[in-house]
């Protein structure tokens, strides 16, 4: 419980103190408004045999992926968790696996992973967290269950970065030794369970915390576009994920002109070329430019006045033919399209975007 607030001397104004009281409540609700609770699964009253347990709760945005076994493990009875065994032959369909989706033009930023698990003697002893952004190569985490004894752990993700699209988190046995210290047997079982709240001693959902963000994954630049017929300069986004093992990036063009038609181009150097090829804008890349003008690249603005186009990282057009993009590397992209405002000028060009992948 709360300790009590207390005054201090007589003569101090009591409004004063409720006007404090106040101000520091909305800094901290201030505060705890860009962290939420991203997805959860509440196990309260599962058998722990469940083929799988589905989210309770998701954010604005996202949706849980379902609480499941890999096809290399056996369900087990176990109240209020999910339960398996057969753990002993680490193999890597063995794991547990979760995590969530996030709708597109929107970005998620990882705060931490609360959670519990517990193992039977012969179960496993030290767990391994992997995510499906690496292909489930490098342990985020370990969690050590020790005996019998519940582990209930807050995972610090912050460090990873930013995420979009399908993400997959899994458990698996780190190595073969078990709880107790011997050997993990073939009915050594461990579980996923509630979080028990040290302060509260409530038991909590499993959750992933975090942030939902909006917007582009790279930097916005060419600042010199050029107005076009609507008056605005065309812009230039890409969203998704700047991650480049999880290929997952989307080009937006917007505030063009009603059912213009233009295609994408890339580069990985900068450039500032006015009007070139007869148009009336600037474009802001050089080098080696590619275009996307395959079946279905070539893209009308319809109504909205905007197209968007989902690239493929291992296939970036070159003069030279397709490559991939590397981690490290920083591609650039801008929109050509059609417009027509007067004289001989028939196109024009967005601003530019920068992306650097991780």
């Amino acid at each position: 419980m709360a300790r009590p607030l207390t005054c201090g001397a007589a003569r101090e104004d009591p409004m004063q103190h409720v006007f404090l009281r106040s101000l520091a409540f909305l800094a901290l609700a201030s505060a705890a408004s860009a962290q939420v609770v991203l997805t959860s699964w509440d196990f309260t009253g599962t058998g722990g045999d469940q083929p799988f347990t589905p989210a309770s709760l998701n954010a604005n945005n996202i949706t849980g992926l379902d609480f499941t076994r890999g096809t290399g493990i056996t369900a087990t009875a176990a109240a209020n968790s999910i339960s398996a065994n057969g753990w002993d032959d680490l193999s890597p369909d063995d794991y547990f696996s979760f995590g969530f989706q996030v709708a597109g033009g929107f970005s998620v930023q990882l705060n931490d992973l609360q959670i519990a698990t517990r193992s039977s003697n012969t179960g496993p002893g030290n767990l391994a967290l992997r995510y499906s952004v690496d292909n489930f190569t490098a342990d985020l985490a370990t969690i050590v269950n020790s005996g019998t004894n519940f582990t209930n752990i807050i995972v610090d993700l912050s460090t990873l970065p930013a995420m979009s699209g399908n993400v997959e988190f899994r458990l698996y046995a780190a190595n073969n030794v078990s709880a107790s210290g011997g050997t993990i047997g073939a009915a050594g079982t461990m579980r996923v369970t509630r979080y028990l709240d040290p302060v509260t001693s409530a038991f909590l959902p499993v959750e992933f915390r975090g942030t939902v963000g909006t917007g582009g994954i790279g930097t916005s630049y060419c600042s010199q576009a050029v107005a076009n017929s609507t008056g605005n300069q065309g812009q230039m986004q890409a969203t998704g994920s700047a991650v480049r093992a999880q290929n997952n990036v989307t080009l937006m063009a917007s505030a063009l002109p009603n059912n213009s038609f233009g295609f994408f181009l890339t580069s990985r150097d900068p450039g500032l070329i006015n009007q070139p090829g007869g148009s009336q804008g600037v474009l802001c890349l050089a080098g080696g430019i590619g275009r996307y003008v395959g079946p279905g690249q070539i893209k009308n603005s319809g109504a909205q006045g905007s197209f968007s186009l989902a690239i493929n990282l291992n296939t970036m057009p070159t003069p030279q033919g397709s490559v991939s993009a590397m981690a490290g590397e920083t591609w650039r992209f801008q929109a050509w399209y059609r417009d027509v405002v007067g004289g001989s000028a028939t196109s024009n060009f967005t601003t530019a975007y920068a992306v650097t992948f991780q």
